[in-house]
Order: C-alpha cells, then sequence, then structure tokens
C-alpha cells in the first residue's frame, strides 16, 4: 500500500476522532500469530492501539502509530493587549479606552486548547508557547500552565518597543490588537500647575514627540511571523474602513488587518470587527461580532497556518 493511501485512511480515522496520544488502557500488545494493521493493511507481529475518547479503540503496527500523529512545532505567539499610558507630568498621563478585554480572550483560546491536550494526552506537548505583553492595570488572563505562558507587563510605548525588539524575532505569530500611544512627552520632575492653561499648554508643547511605529516595525524585526494587527476609527463608513485596512495591511506587511469602528460599534451595541486579508492579490472581508467570537476567528486563522 502506497504511502500517499496510508495518509489518506490515517486521514479518515482522524477525522473520526482518534488520536493515539489520547490516555487509554493500554499502550501496545502483542497479537497471537500477529494481526493485519487496518491501516497499511500489512500482517504484523505487534500493535499499538489508537484510542478515540468516545469510540473505543483500535490497533494499528507501530509504523503507521507514528505516521498517524508524527511530531509538530510548538508555535510562539505574541499577544499585546490594553492600551499604552504616557506621563504628562509626575501624577498625569495620556492614555484611551482599552481595557485590554479582548486580547486576554485572545489568549484564553490557545491557552484553553493547551489545557485541552494537556487533559487529554499521555505525552501532553502544547501546540502553543503564548508570549503576552500587557499595560499596568489592564485585564490579565489567568492560566494554569506557568510553562507554556510568559507575562510581560509594560506602562509606555518605549517599553513596549524594548520588549517587542526582543521577543519578536523569536516568534511564529504575532496578534497586536494593544492601543499604543502616537505620542508622548519628554519627563518632568514637577506636577503641571492646575490654575494656569497656558502653562499648562506651552509645557505639553514643549515636551511632546511623536513615538516610533512599532507596528511598521514587526516585519522589519522578524520578515517570516504571520502577523495580525488591528485598525480602529470612529466615524468612517464601511468602504473608506475598509481601504484603510488594506492600506495598512499593504503598508506594514500584515498578514490580517482587524478593522472596527466606534460608531458602528455604538449604533449596533457590539464589538464589531471586519477581518481584511489578501491571498494571491485576492482581497477578503470577514465581518465577525462579539469580542468572544473575534477571538475565536483568530484561533482558528491562527491554527490554520
Amino acid at each position: 500500500m502506497k504511502k500517499s493511501e496510508i495518509l489518506k485512511t490515517i486521514k479518515k480515522y482522524k477525522e473520526k476522532g482518534f488520536d493515539p496520544t489520547i490516555t487509554g488502557t493500554a499502550g501496545w500488545s502483542c497479537g497471537m500469530g500477529g494481526f493485519t494493521c487496518p491501516i497499511c493493511k500489512k500482517i504484523k507481529g505487534f500493535e499499538k492501539y489508537i484510542h478515540n475518547k468516545n469510540n473505543g479503540s483500535i490497533g494499528v503496527c507501530d509504523e503507521c502509530f507514528r505516521l498517524f500523529f508524527p511530531p509538530y512545532k510548538v508555535k510562539k505567539i505574541l499577544i499585546t493587549s490594553g492600551g499604552t499610558k504616557e506621563y504628562i507630568d509626575s501624577v498625569r498621563v495620556l492614555t484611551n479606552i482599552s481595557t485590554g478585554k479582548l486580547g486576554s480572550l485572545i489568549f484564553k483560546e490557545f491557552d484553553t486548547c493547551n489545557n485541552d491536550l494537556y487533559c487529554l494526552r499521555k505525552n501532553p506537548v502544547p501546540l502553543f508557547e503564548i508570549h503576552f505583553v500587557y499595560v499596568k492595570g489592564s485585564e490579565k488572563p489567568s492560566t494554569w500552565d506557568q510553562k507554556n505562558a510568559h507575562f510581560y507587563e509594560v506602562i509606555d510605548v518605549q517599553s513596549v518597543y524594548k520588549i517587542m525588539e526582543e521577543l519578536v524575532p523569536e516568534m511564529d505569530v504575532i496578534i497586536h490588537p494593544m492601543a499604543v500611544s502616537d505620542f508622548g512627552f519628554h519627563p518632568t520632575d514637577k506636577k503641571l500647575k492646575s490654575n494656569s492653561t497656558d502653562d499648562f499648554i506651552q509645557s505639553l508643547k514643549e515636551r511632546i514627540y511623536q513615538t516610533p511605529k512599532i507596528l511598521s516595525k514587526i516585519k522589519e524585526w522578524n520578515p517570516n511571523c504571520f502577523l495580525i494587527s488591528f485598525k480602529f476609527e470612529n466615524g468612517l463608513n464601511y468602504v473608506d474602513l475598509i481601504n484603510t485596512a488594506f492600506e495598512s495591511l499593504t503598508k506594514n506587511d500584515c498578514d490580517v488587518v482587524i478593522a472596527n469602528d466606534k460608531k458602528e460599534m455604538i449604533k449596533f451595541k457590539t464589538h464589531i470587527s471586519h477581518f481584511c486579508m489578501k491571498k494571491d492579490s485576492i482581497e477578503s472581508v470577514t465581518k465577525i461580532e462579539g469580542k468572544e467570537e473575534i477571538a475565536k476567528e483568530i484561533y482558528y486563522i491562527v491554527n490554520k497556518i
């Protein structure tokens, strides 16, 4: 039987839920006088069991057992979350409305997959190594997995830039929903006086600067990573919103840009995102509603690559 035919048969068993790493009562056994492997149809002396948590098990030969579930690469996932805070003076900050909820839900999708594998398999190997960069004070997810989930707390754009410059070159996938400030302020030790509007504005003018564009740096740091970015607008019509997303996709060499508009979400009272992708010069847009569903769609896309 040709290897291609064997792999097709294996695929059919996998579609029915059979997995050789699912915990079972037996690892391998010797058939009396040999047995015929149902995968390759060859007569073998030893069989290993491939289990299905719902439908019992089947015995296959060692070669087919190893082909059934070959070793796979653990994907390294970097997720950013929250909104940066830029200090105006010693007590005031410039920030935005991001809470980190979506980033936390995205983390949960990948972490749940690792958790499910740990519960099912004899020798659990995670599918994902998750690196979560979050702004101090934003939502931080909890996890059972201390080995394959790593957390990095940041505050401002400079701290985000530093940790991402370090991590991005090692990652397979970057998911970047963090709201990063476009402006920062050179530091001052003084609290700006609140009784003088002119002095306050003058101080801001003297110290304001444009922060580095982290999104534009990601593919420079790692040209081979799969990049999912976000484009948040307010008051754009659908055509302009989608055009803006594809402009960002091209400019920053993204694989997916997820566009949303604040007024659209307020109007329909739910989080609405438009997944913009391009493959072989063909553009596609998929509308997803609800943060939980958006996180699931991101997981689905990443799990296919």
